[in-house]
């Protein structure tokens, strides 16, 4: 069976007009998998400030209350501690 994509099965404020400008989800962009993207990579490539931070904080809120996050726990989580 096929596994959805986060951006499948929700909203995702970084696919809409949501989020804040100049921002979109990389993962939506490329139509790959959440929970195999590599965000820390992403995340560093941004430059330090604000921006870098909104993703961050962005991405724990909305992410840890999707429902590919939940069946992805483990690997999420493992990703969401390289982002520091």
């Amino acid at each position: 069976m096929k596994q959805q994509k986060c951006f499948e099965i929700i909203n995702c404020p970084y696919n809409s007009k949501t989020a804040p400008e100049g921002m979109t989800c990389p993962v939506y962009d490329q139509q790959c998998t959440c929970w195999e993207f590599d965000w820390p990579e992403f995340y560093t490539s941004l430059p330090e400030g604000t921006g870098r931070e909104e993703w961050r904080c962005g991405m724990i809120e909305c992410c840890n209350n999707c429902q590919v996050y939940k069946s992805h726990k483990p690997a999420m989580d493992n990703i969401f501690k390289q982002l520091k």
